[in-house]
């Protein structure tokens, strides 16, 4: 199996940070089995060759492949930049800007027509988490926001509960696994799909998240902008 660890770095880095973040990366021994992806701002990411050890992915995409759409980023430029991740349906998107799982769906479907794989994010909020409605909104997200012909070489899933992001807060190591156990087979028909966990992921919980089955990587966010950390995240594989 190969684990996929994708540093989000959210509104965060500039220039200078982009090249002494990937400095800090050469020479690292990075494990056969491991797929490191980093996810800075858009503007950052023509910046950076991809190569076997690190690829990109773009934050977000338009669902739409042209157009009058100012500010938008569409999955043909991602392609012609060597970006072939896009995160989508992440929580602050979600959140702050709206999107539904339709709006989710739609770019999904874009971006594998480009030969770009998206990372679709879902999760829970600590009301639904607290009501033992987890399972319930999963389904529901995973029903609308997922491509329906899509296979399981075309996209991957990180289950983010929404209460666990920037917290410091971690649901128990049997409800990582329970809920994993419960998106693999709902996504069955699509084939093997690869779930990632993200929410407050760090060095001293990644070995013990990626120990359980299912978990297949992690989308991490603050503990990524640290090239340490992250590396330690790394070694947990």
């Amino acid at each position: 199996m190969t684990y996929t660890l994708i540093a989000n770095w959210k509104m965060n880095g500039d220039l200078t940070f982009f090249h002494d973040y990937f400095r800090a990366f050469e020479g690292f021994s990075f494990p056969e089995n491991a797929q490191m992806i980093v996810a800075p701002q858009a503007p950052l990411l023509s910046a950076y060759k991809p190569n076997r050890a690190i690829k990109l992915a773009a934050q977000n995409m338009s669902e739409h492949s042209s157009g009058a759409y100012t500010g938008e980023i569409n999955a043909s430029l991602l392609k012609s930049l060597e970006i072939n991740y896009v995160i989508l349906g992440h929580s602050e998107r979600r959140q702050y800007f709206h999107e539904s799982n339709a709006l989710i769906q739609e770019k999904a479907i874009q971006a594998i027509k480009h030969g770009i794989k998206p990372i679709i994010c879902i999760g829970e909020s600590f009301k639904a988490y607290e009501a033992e409605e987890t399972f319930k909104v999963l389904e529901k997200q995973l029903y609308e926001a997922l491509p329906k012909s899509a296979t399981s070489d075309e996209f991957l899933i990180a289950y983010e509960p929404l209460w666990a992001i920037g917290t410091g807060k971690t649901p128990t190591l049997d409800e990582i696994a329970s809920t994993h156990a419960f998106i693999a087979e709902k996504t069955k028909s699509h084939g093997a799909v690869s779930i990632l966990y993200g929410g407050s992921v760090k060095a001293s919980n990644a070995n013990e998240i990626m120990a359980q089955t299912h978990v297949h990587g992690v989308l991490v966010g603050g503990a990524s902008l640290k090239p340490d950390e992250f590396k330690a995240i790394i070694k947990a594989v």
